[in-house]
């Protein structure tokens, strides 16, 4: 990792630390060291980067950890209120911003974060809630905003815990008031754990936890609120069937009008409603004969967007891929719920199976299972081809909550549906779950056996990304009988020459999670 960032290579650092994780995980079923976390996240930050002057060097190291959006409008009215606030914060754990909709808490918030940035040595971090509708999962948006992973067997609370205790960071938890409980339960869990923790808060109500300082952010008393504030429907009305060639004009209007925020982070703008006037749109989509099918095609581009990063997933820009499906979870969490709200039960399977292997990499396990069992079982009707995909997600899922006993209940689920219907990349990729449950069982001939069998299938296919992830577990069952007969494993046997094939592998697909791995085992 440390040699792939000082000479200039980002991604294939970060490539290797998901391919580290990955292995330790599914071998030893544990995480990595803490030293191999720290440099990761170094390097995530861009805090380990090429080796330059001494300038440029000193430059690197200072500069600030964050995911703030860059604000492209200007910060006017309120720099009275932002000192005040910033002195408050000093003295305290948890300051929640409060008001009414639209008035400003999240714009001061974030600038109140900004400000103090450089105090935080392990960053300041936007927490956005506002696209979430399920209390359970806002731990998992917090972990997720600070890219840590689930543990395998672990809460996801307890991960955070374990992951703050350390560390200097400021968490801002921006539109809290629809999940209030949730986001207090949380915050005061936190709080009690984690000395160095600070949670500056924005919600249309407060907390009502320990040691909570509460803000009340009074309405601007501006033209252009008021406007926003009594939006009527005959202003949204002007903005109906706009002609392709004025959707930019009209998104520049929304912005000077605030009805539409914009925020750019890492060279990409992106754009959103205030939560407020989003909450306002969507109800009055619902009451229009418009709705179901605007959802529906909202449906659609995601799930395409989903299969079109599905083959990317394991080439050479996985990490990018993966990157903006990180961006996009909320939207397809609303495309899942609405297959599942019209009964759309082949293009929910489609959808979940997908993203199956994203939700295995970026850790997404309890979610991702959950999801996966429920579409399964409202799905039995689906096409075949829908079914075999999720049924192999369903089975790495069981897989990292080291339930064998599941995992190797879809891959016979899977292999007879691979063979009825004659599909023999499904058979083969069934075949692989099987085997990897009669490995952690310690059946290593009938691993063995059905690993030999998926190989060749996968051979004659030319699927080289998976044959490698095949002919690597099947170097592991006969490294484990030969130490059993001999004690040990040296030269240039069998094992080495396993391993060996599956490194070269996945190099002739471009993906590199786990060529080291098979080369060193």
């Amino acid at each position: 990792m440390k040699l792939y960032a000082r000479i200039g290579q980002r991604t294939a650092a970060l490539r290797q630390y998901e391919q580290c994780t990955r292995v330790l995980q599914e071998e030893l079923g544990v995480e990595p060291h803490e030293e191999t976390q720290k440099l990761w996240e170094a390097i995530r930050d861009n805090r380990l980067t090429a080796r330059k002057s001494p300038v440029a060097r000193r430059v690197a190291e200072s500069r600030p950890r964050h995911n703030l959006p860059h604000q492209v409008t200007s910060f006017i009215g309120r720099e009275q209120e932002k000192r005040e606030v910033t002195e408050l914060l000093a003295g305290t754990h948890i300051l929640t911003f409060t008001g009414s909709g639209g008035c400003g808490k999240t714009r001061l918030g974030l600038e109140v974060a900004e400000a103090v940035v450089r105090g935080y040595e392990d960053g300041v971090w936007l927490v956005d809630l506002a696209p979430l509708s399920d209390a359970a999962r806002v731990p998992r948006a917090v972990a997720a905003t600070l890219m840590i992973r689930e543990q395998q067997g672990t809460p996801v609370m307890e991960t955070l815990e374990n992951y703050l205790r350390r560390r200097r960071i400021m968490l801002v938890l921006d539109n809290c008031e629809h999940l209030i409980q949730a986001c207090a339960d949380l915050v005061g869990r936190l709080l009690r754990s984690c000395r160095e923790l600070k949670v500056p808060a924005t919600s249309r109500e407060p907390l009502s936890i320990q040691g909570e300082v509460v803000w009340r952010v009074p309405s601007l008393s501006s033209p252009e609120l008021d406007q926003v504030e009594g939006i009527e429907a005959s202003d949204l009305k002007r903005f109906e069937a706009v002609p392709p060639d004025e959707t930019l004009e009209l998104l520049a209007q929304l912005v000077d009008k605030s009805m539409v925020q914009v925020a750019e982070n890492e060279g990409e703008r992106r754009y959103r409603l205030l939560e407020t006037i989003r909450q306002y749109a969507r109800d009055r989509l619902a009451q229009t004969a418009e709705a179901e099918a605007l959802r529906s095609r909202h449906r659609d581009w995601y799930l395409g967007l989903a299969e079109r990063a599905e083959p990317e997933l394991h080439g050479h820009d996985q990490i990018a891929w993966m990157d903006r499906l990180e961006l996009e979870m909320d939207n397809f969490r609303d495309a899942i719920g609405w297959c599942l709200e019209t009964g759309n039960n082949d293009k929910v399977l489609r959808l979940a199976g997908a993203l199956s292997l994203f939700w295995y990499v970026r850790g997404y396990y309890t979610e991702g299972r959950h999801l996966l069992e429920r579409v399964l079982e409202v799905g039995k009707k689906a096409s075949t081809a829908a079914r075999l995909k999720a049924l192999y997600g369903a089975g790495w899922m069981e897989f990292a909550a080291q339930d064998y006993d599941r995992m190797e209940q879809f891959g016979r689920q899977s292999l007879a549906l691979a063979k009825e219907s004659h599909d023999r990349k499904s058979e083969a990729f069934a075949l692989i779950l099987l085997a990897d449950g009669a490995y952690n069982r310690g059946d290593n001939s009938l691993a063995r056996t059905l690993l030999e069998k998926s190989c060749a299938q996968f051979r004659e296919l030319g699927e080289k990304w998976v044959l490698g992830h095949s002919v690597r577990l099947l170097g592991h069952i006969v490294k484990r009988q030969s130490m059993a007969v001999y004690g040990r494993v040296g030269g240039r046997g069998p094992c080495d020459r396993t391993g060996r094939a599956g490194g070269t592998s996945l190099r002739g697909c471009g993906g590199r999670t786990g060529t080291r791995h098979l080369l060193c085992s």
